[in-house]
């Protein structure tokens, strides 16, 4: 049994929209600022998309606040971005995330994440290609690459997804 927190990402949701540039590192803060308002000393993190990117620089910024690391669908950004495009008319709170993510890229730290990591791509996302998790696999010194059937939300398309991860999660470490 796992005891659950999930937010609102700053200028979405819920959240205020500040008025300056988002960063990645923004958002890592943002996380682990939540954790410690919580109390934990550290926790099991999983991200899907840009929250697989957030989760990403948590775990470069922050090692002592995440157990293990579970990455979904996602993109180290540098050399292997995630290829979806942005839609210009969205709202001001997304664009900044948008930008944030245009500027993302941990590929030269991830062999300084020692977590036990579960990197989960689907099959067929046409979002997140599987050569972004092959590389997060790759550089990660503890990483185990699955591919599930599905695409960008393989989660709720391979009935195998959650059950394997809560498995991960579990295990010790």
């Amino acid at each position: 049994m796992f005891e659950t927190l999930s937010y609102d990402q700053r200028g979405l949701g819920q959240t205020s929209q500040p008025e300056a540039d988002y960063t990645m590192a923004d958002y890592a803060d943002d996380a682990a600022a939540l954790i410690h308002s919580v109390g934990w000393a550290s926790c099991h993190v999983l991200g899907t998309s840009f929250g697989g990117m957030v989760a990403l620089n948590l775990a470069v910024r922050h090692p002592d606040l995440v157990d293990r690391l579970v990455l979904c669908c996602t993109s180290p950004g540098g050399v292997a971005p995630s290829t979806s495009t942005p839609d210009q008319e969205q709202v001001a709170g997304l664009r900044r995330q948008l930008a944030a993510r245009a500027g993302h890229d941990v590929v030269a730290d991830l062999s300084s994440i020692m977590q036990p990591t579960l990197v989960c791509d689907g099959r067929y996302d046409d979002i997140a290609p599987m050569e972004n998790s092959e590389l997060i696999a790759d550089c990660i010194p503890d990483a185990t690459l699955q591919v599930f059937e599905g695409g960008h939300i393989f989660m709720i398309q391979d009935r195998t997804a959650f059950p394997a991860i809560i498995d991960f999660l579990q295990e010790e470490s």
